[in-house]
């Protein structure tokens, strides 16, 4: 018997996938008719099939085969047909039993035909109802309609779906390309600003490397220095931080030379500005008598008279250029209230200093019991020298005051071979004292020599001859100084680096200093502007100093040539 297909044995087989292009399936029916083959066609017989019961075979090409069922009582035809003929009037259908239209299940309150029945006419199906799904609704009349069969003389169309070779294509998402494509140019344009501000950034800085530095020492041997006989001397050089004496030091009277002492109280407790005059005082009856008292024993003196009015000023002048004990004394008592308060100001201030070899007794030195060294007279005058109101006026030779009018100095040698004071003193018990101080020049560079003599006994002018002295030794003192150049122009004082690249930093200028053979140097650098990779030659680095004692000086610095700038590509990377 030939295999039926689905156009000649009446069956209608509902496809299980209308979208994609799949081999067709082979339906083997599982209820066969019982007509002869070749029989002439006549009404199909109708067998009865249970609900559920399998009807028929389908088998895919990959061998798995689907079982087709009916639904509840469904009329099954069998056995061969011949192909339907076109569809005919309701009526002619109603005769021959048979429907073209598409299959549509009994209703369930049909009776199910009994073996051999007709089929009867079943009502068309509206068009509307074809390949609907099956959890559709039936109609409201009561009439069902084939879950899912499409009829068999109408072709078959699926919304959304495509009918015939499915052809798979793999689709790559337009957002996938969106997203490539923003990525790109995000990178992109954060490149181009990377590599912008790269371009515009400042070059980097360099470090720099210092070379002269540390001490040194100056050379040669130690200089002779014309030391006084006869008398206690010392010398000092304060900028360059060096002092001497001559032997073991014994305290003795000085005389006026406490009138240091005197001025660095006064202007300790009431400073003057250079220029000042300073606050008035006026002289009373009793000023007036300590004048007179000087005046009978013999003691230098200014005349005063009640009623006069004389600054702070004024009074120092006559103190420190004409060495009055009466202005030693008037001072005191304003500054203190009375001698004995005052002088106990000096000796704290003596004892603060160090000096260990210091007694005051009065404030104007006549007194045998006010003592001293020429060390530690040193240490009291240079702290004067450096105020210049007491500078400005132990230079000066004469003063000129109200009552007194103009007054010589007693310090000899002032205004002469470069002597700018300071003080001298005598007594019988003291001899002739001084402390001078010499600015001399050495090299063209100045420098103020102080030197101290003490006890001068020789000659009719004691006071004289220890100016001599004193002048003698501060001279050699100066002969004896060395200049150390420390640093030539354009010598390398350090090197300036870089990623590679380099630079000499060298001395803007030369300079040397004065300094005692075996002193130390010191030198020290500063970078006061670190250079960036393109700095031109000659550009300022830093500062380089020099150190000798308390003196100091400094040289500036410079690149010595163009510091080489990055390239292109270095710049970026």
């Amino acid at each position: 018997m030939a295999e039926p297909s689905p156009e000649s044995s009446g069956w209608a087989v509902a496809p299980d996938d209308l979208t994609g292009p799949q081999a067709p399936a082979t339906v083997e029916p599982a209820v066969e008719s019982s007509a002869p083959a070749g029989a002439v066609a006549e009404p199909l017989p109708v067998v009865e099939a249970s609900p559920g019961q399998a009807v028929a075979t389908a088998s895919e090409p990959g061998g798995a085969q689907v079982a087709a069922a009916l639904g509840p009582a469904v009329a099954i035809p069998v056995g061969d047909a011949a192909e339907p003929a076109a569809p005919a009037p309701p009526e002619s259908t109603a005769s021959s039993g048979w429907s073209t239209s598409p299959w549509t299940p009994l209703s369930p309150s049909s009776p199910a035909p009994t073996n051999g029945a007709q089929v009867p006419a079943l009502p068309e199906v509206p068009p509307s109802w074809v390949g609907q799904p099956s959890s559709a609704t039936p109609p409201a009349d009561g009439s069902a309609t084939a879950v899912g069969v499409p009829a068999l003389d109408e072709p078959t169309t699926t919304t959304g779906r495509r009918s015939g070779p499915k052809h798979r294509r793999s689709r790559r998402p337009r957002g996938f390309v969106f997203v490539v494509l923003a990525v790109v140019v995000v990178l992109a344009g954060a490149s181009a600003i990377v590599i912008t501000n790269r371009l515009h950034d400042s070059e980097p800085h360099a470090t720099v490397k210092p070379m002269l530095l540390g001490s040194s020492v100056v050379p040669g041997g130690s200089p002779t220095v014309a030391w006084p006989e006869g008398v206690q001397s010392a010398f000092a050089i304060p900028t360059l931080g060096i002092s001497a004496e001559d032997g073991l030091e014994v305290p003795q009277p000085i005389a006026s030379l406490t009138k240091l002492m005197t001025a660095h109280i006064v202007l300790t407790d009431h400073p003057l500005s250079p220029g000042e005059d300073g606050p008035a005082i006026t002289i009373t009856s009793s000023d007036v008598d300590d004048y007179e008292q000087d005046a009978a024993t013999d003691q230098s003196n200014i005349p005063v008279a009640v009623g006069e009015v004389l600054t702070e000023r004024q009074v120092l002048e006559g103190l420190l250029v004409h060495s009055a004990n009466n202005f030693a004394d008037l001072l005191a008592v304003w500054d203190a209230g009375s001698i004995s308060a005052f002088v106990q100001k000096m000796n704290a201030a003596a004892t603060s200093l160090g000096m260990t070899h210091t007694t005051y007794a009065d404030a104007s030195g006549f007194s045998t019991q006010t003592v001293s060294s020429p060390a530690d007279q040193l240490k009291v005058a240079t702290l004067d020298m450096a105020n210049p109101v007491v500078a400005q006026i132990v230079d000066h030779s004469t003063v000129t005051l109200p009552v007194s009018g103009t007054v010589g100095s007693f310090t000899p040698l002032v205004g002469l071979d470069g002597v700018v004071g300071v003080k001298s003193g005598f007594t019988t018990a003291a001899g002739g004292c001084d402390v001078l101080a010499l600015r001399a020049v050495v090299a063209r560079k100045p420098i103020l020599v102080f030197a101290v003599v003490l006890g001068f006994h020789v000659g009719a002018d004691v006071v004289n001859g220890a100016g001599l002295d004193a002048l003698s030794l501060a001279r050699s003192v100066a002969a004896g100084l060395r200049v150390d150049d420390v640093v030539r122009r354009g010598e390398r004082v350090g090197v300036a680096s870089g990623r590679g690249r380099t630079t000499p930093v060298v001395a803007r200028s030369s300079d040397s200093v004065l300094a005692w053979p075996g002193q130390s140097v010191v030198r020290s650098f500063v970078v006061s502007h670190r250079p960036r990779l393109g700095t031109p030659a000659g550009s300022l680095v830093g500062i380089l100093r020099i150190r000798v004692g308390a003196e100091t000086s400094q040289v500036e610095t410079v690149t010595a040539r163009r510091l080489s700038s990055l390239t292109f590509l270095e710049r970026i990377f």
